[in-house]
This record gives structure tokens, sequence and C-alpha cells, in this order.
């Protein structure tokens, strides 16, 4: 890998591939439309990258983007079920046809990977933990977008000389999230309320338990994918810890890491049947990636307050 694209760049989890990759001497490119992703992302690496602001939905711009790269990030996306509620032609342009408009201009630049970001919330309800061969159903447009692209992934991946991997992310939390506001990580959330002594609301009793991975283990990920071929083509795995915490377990420790004492709001769930649990399985991904997290959750919750605390 010599020079790669990272769509959505300036976002949460592409900005934090775009440092490690700028960390590792790799030309990048960035490629955003600032709507969830700023600019300050990248204010510590903006004079060793080429910043190009434009939307996955403007063929041209994405062409521009991508040329001279041998590697693709696709990050760029509407990331979350309410978006595509309140706005589901337009996440379908970004999510769908962001994604074949990115791969047709990868295959004419003669790109030789693309990683892009799938979601664990196509699981859904299915019994934890979640391996890749588990039968999911989308249950919403976001969802679907997701499904989209991993099926689309599979089929480029036989037709083209392009080398697709894509990974299934699970609860992604910790620096650079801040231009995501309300659909920001309950983490981040969670943080940013109690860092202004206001109680964080938790629908239900706190019983619900998330897989939390700390972003540079998802952005190590990504990086690790794009260093293989041949053994991952048109495969996708689950980036995850293994283990699920409580969001009252979360509270707990979110007071111990900002020393407060201060009590959540709970509030009735507003939805019939709620996800109540997200946990990856991660024999695929530790087998055929050679990935694993570095990152524990009292460690990652130390190093998102510090970031947060000193901006």
């Amino acid at each position: 890998m010599e020079k790669a694209l990272v769509t959505g760049g300036a976002g949460f989890i592409g900005s934090n591939i775009v440092h490690q990759l700028v960390d590792r001497g790799i030309d990048v490119v960035v490629l955003d439309s600032l709507y969830l992703g700023s600019e300050s992302n990248l204010e510590d690496v903006r004079a060793e990258i080429e910043f190009i602001q434009g939307s996955v939905t403007d063929r041209e711009k994405v062409e521009e983007a991508v040329e001279g790269c041998d590697t693709v990030f696709h990050q760029a996306a509407r990331s979350s079920s309410p978006m595509h509620k309140e706005e589901p032609v337009e996440g379908a342009k970004v999510n769908i046809e962001g994604f074949i408009n990115t791969v047709e201009a990868a295959r004419n630049a003669e790109v030789e990977k693309i990683v892009y970001a799938s979601t664990s919330s196509m699981y859904g309800s299915v019994e934890p933990p979640h391996s890749e061969n588990q039968e999911v159903t989308p249950t919403n447009l976001y969802t679907v977008s997701k499904m989209s692209r991993e099926l689309y992934a599979k089929v480029y991946s036989q037709s083209t000389k392009i080398h697709f991997t894509g990974l299934r992310y699970f609860s992604v939390y910790g620096p650079r999230e801040k231009a995501k506001g309300d659909y920001a990580n309950v983490i981040t959330q969670f943080m940013w309320k109690m860092m202004e002594d206001k109680k964080p609301v938790i629908w239900g009793d706190g019983t619900q338990s998330r897989d939390f991975t700390y972003v540079k283990d998802i952005a190590r990920a990504n990086i690790k994918a794009a260093e293989i071929r041949e053994e991952t083509n048109g495969e996708y795995y689950n980036i995850g810890t293994g283990t699920d915490t409580s969001f009252n377990d979360l509270m707990d420790i979110l007071n111990k890491v900002l020393d407060k004492n201060i009590e959540p709001e709970y509030i009735e769930h507003p939805r019939d049947n709620p996800v109540m649990t997200t946990k990856a399985h991660l024999e695929c991904t530790k087998k055929e990636l050679g990935w694993e997290p570095q990152v524990e959750l009292r460690e990652g919750l130390e190093k998102t307050y510090s970031f947060y605390r000193n901006r």
C-alpha cells in the first residue's frame, strides 16, 4: 500500500484511519462531504494529506479523489438507523449508490483493494455471540443499506480485479466523534453529559449490553484488512472485543474514570422489542485477518476522556 483514499475521512472512524495511515508513511487522500465529518478531526495531519470536499454520490469527485490510489477505505455513510428513517432516499443514495460509485471509480483507477465499513446492527436480536455465518434479516433501512454493500462487494469481488473485505463494526467509541452530535455512540453521549455534571438518559432498566470497541482498534483492523488480498476477498468480518458491558456497568466505570458520582435518568424504552445484547464472535477474524482487540474498555474510556477534556 502506497497511496490510499479514505472516503468519509474527516468523520469519526475515517479520521482515525487517516491518522494511522499517516503514521505509517502512506500517502492519503480524503474525500468527505463534511455532513458528519469535520476538518478539525484532521488538523494534526492536514499538511500531510490531500483533502477533497465532496460526496461519494458525486461520481466526478470520487474519480478525482481515487486517481493514483492502490487502496480505498470506504467509510462514507449515513451511519445510523434514525438518519435513514428521517431521510430514506438520501440514506440509500449515500450508502448504496455512493458505494457503487466508489467501486466503479476504483475499478477504472485500477485500485487493488477496497476495505469497506459494514455494521453489527444487522444481527438485530439474533442470539449472541454473533458470528458471520449466522443468518441475518435486516430490520430497518440502515441495515438494508449495509447488507446491500456486502452483496455488491461479493459480486464485484468475483467480477473485477479488486479485492474486497467488509468489516462489521461493533459499537465504536473514542476520540473525534464530536461532529456526529446526537448520532454519536452512547459512550460519547454519556461522557459529554457527565463532563457537564448532567444525568445521562438510559432507556429501560440499563441491563441492555453492547460490545464496545475502541476506535483505534477499529482503524487498525482496517489497515490489517487492507494488507491481505486473496485470502479475504469477498468476505466480511466482525470487529469487536467479544465482551459485552451493560449500560449500568458502563455508568459505574464512567463515574470512576471521570471521578464523578452521577446517577442516570431511567425512562421507559420507546421500542417494544429492543436489541438487548451485542457481542462479537471473533474466531474467523483472529484466524483469517490476524486481528484482535488491544484496548480494554476502562483504558479506552480513559483515553477518550483525556482527548475530550483537553479539547
